[in-house]
């Protein structure tokens, strides 16, 4: 599977999840969340990797990123989608590439110190957005390692918030009806299809209008699916 096949992979199943979010909000389509938690990984995996294979211009990726960001967040607010972008995320995962890549030490610092800000602002995917775009990033080229630690902080994402909560055994005791607010597990389901990639397999489009509408389909796609779904669904 190449870079192009699996990014369709991602966009369908963020589609499918964000249906499910805004739109079809129903029990009945609880499924939709569910096959949504592919999506993060893969887009997350696709970033870093990118990342890696092109390190330069860095300063101008973050600017053009932070300006999409931005844009989106405004149209967001608009429809009153009610959470901060994951272009935000993005934009600081590319700063801690870049800063990681100068001075490793450092780096670490940087990325804990993003997940900060990342959680502090409630930036989608808060802390575990910049952990999972650190660890797909540095342990670039050694799946296992980045299969593992992935499946871990997920797993500590999900069940984080159960520790310290005032209901938190009542909680366990009736997994089988709460089991739904902690979803983000399925996201590790993700894994077996980021295994088929092959980088051997990529190919530059060769039409450079249709290489320039791929590059950046993600960018325009993901805010106007994402007010389209909000005013269908009446938000």
């Amino acid at each position: 599977m190449n870079r192009n096949a699996l990014k369709i992979i991602a966009v369908i199943t963020m589609t499918i999840d964000h249906i499910g979010a805004f739109w079809l909000t129903g029990d009945e389509f609880f499924w939709m969340r569910i096959v949504g938690r592919l999506a993060f990984p893969i887009f997350m995996f696709l970033f870093a990797e990118g990342a890696r294979r092109s390190p330069h211009n860095r300063t101008r990726k973050v600017v053009v990123l932070f300006g999409f960001a931005v844009v989106t967040q405004l149209l967001f607010d608009w429809v009153g989608a009610g959470f901060i972008n994951i272009l935000f995320l993005l934009t600081m995962g590319m700063i801690g590439f870049e800063i990681y890549d100068h001075q490793k030490g450092f780096g670490i610092l940087a990325f804990i110190l993003l997940a900060w800000v990342a959680s502090f602002y409630k930036v989608d995917y808060m802390w575990f957005g910049i952990a999972t775009l650190a660890l797909f990033y540095i342990f670039d080229g050694h799946r296992k390692i980045q299969f593992l630690s992935f499946a871990l902080v997920t797993v500590i994402f999900t069940f984080l918030p159960l520790i310290g909560h005032p209901q938190a055994l009542w909680i366990l005791q009736n997994f089988n009806v709460t089991w739904r607010y902690f979803i983000e597990v399925f996201a590790i389901l993700a894994l077996g299809l980021i295994a088929l990639y092959d980088p051997a397999k990529n190919r530059r489009i060769a039409d450079p209008r249709l290489y320039f509408v791929s590059k950046y389909f993600f960018y325009v796609y993901y805010p106007l699916h994402v007010v389209i779904l909000n005013l269908l669904g009446g938000k």
